[in-house]
């Protein structure tokens, strides 16, 4: 369908059915929006920037926080060690046995993959490294990073499946995460971008009055979180930084 008539579609079937949706891009002129008795507007994805100047003991305080903590610590317990790599041995062994399980679990047999010849084309070869979660010498976990600026940017993860079938996955995902923080602090760096994730509440819910006027009767605050750890929820560092599914 073209994009002109997609205004003409779209009051036609409110006046059929209850219920229409509409996934717009961001890049949408501002100027139409679907109106109707009730409308939400909400994004799916919100970038994740934190401010991570404060020591990560420091970012971990509050009773909010105590999720996080816990998840670190019992990775602590594990023995968890970080290390950084641009072997091509360990960039292959985290692509197989940790990032392409992860994602195909999360996602299943229709998950958009990073091949390997992607992997080093448009990772590695722009500086990127291979951060690793290791346990007594093994690697149980890894996460993609790379240095842009005052930032560490994070990229694709992977965790074994021992590791999550144990009932492991949140803390080593959260250990990973910290491990990020301590890798970025460690070289004098201020953010730690994790990219893009599902926004967990709506931004915006319209309702047309009696006299055809829109009035915004709820406004969120998802927009782009950004700030120290103490703004966001334990699931913040929850998630894998991941390629969606294909629809």
């Amino acid at each position: 369908m073209a994009a002109w008539n997609l205004p003409r579609f779209v009051s036609s079937q409110l006046a059929a059915v209850d219920l229409v949706v509409c996934a717009l891009p961001r890049a949408w002129p501002p100027v139409w929006r679907p109106r109707g008795p009730a409308a939400f507007s909400c994004p799916v994805f919100v970038n994740l920037t934190l401010d991570i100047q404060l020591p990560l003991d420091s970012l971990l305080r509050g009773r909010s926080r105590r999720g996080l903590r816990n998840g670190y610590n019992r990775s602590r317990r594990e023995g968890y060690r970080w290390r950084v790599t641009t072997e091509e041995r360990d960039l292959e062994r985290f692509h197989r046995d940790m990032y392409l399980p992860h994602v195909t679990r999360r996602h299943g047999p229709r998950a958009i993959v990073t091949t390997m010849e992607d992997y080093r084309r448009n990772w590695t070869a722009r500086g990127g490294s291979l951060l690793l979660l290791e346990q007594d010498g093994h690697a149980v976990a890894g996460l993609s990073v790379r240095i842009e600026g005052s930032a560490c940017v994070l990229g694709e993860e992977g965790i074994l499946g021992t590791v999550e079938a144990a009932g492991y996955s949140q803390s080593t995902q959260v250990g990973l995460k910290c491990a990020a923080i301590e890798f970025a602090q460690s070289r004098g760096l201020t953010r730690l971008v994790m990219g893009r994730s599902l926004a967990g509440w709506p931004t915006r819910f319209w309702r047309t009055n009696s006299d055809g006027a829109r009035q915004c009767v709820h406004r969120g605050a998802a927009s782009t979180p950004s700030g120290r750890l103490s703004c966001l929820g334990s699931a913040a560092l929850c998630p894998s930084i991941s390629t969606a599914r294909a629809c």
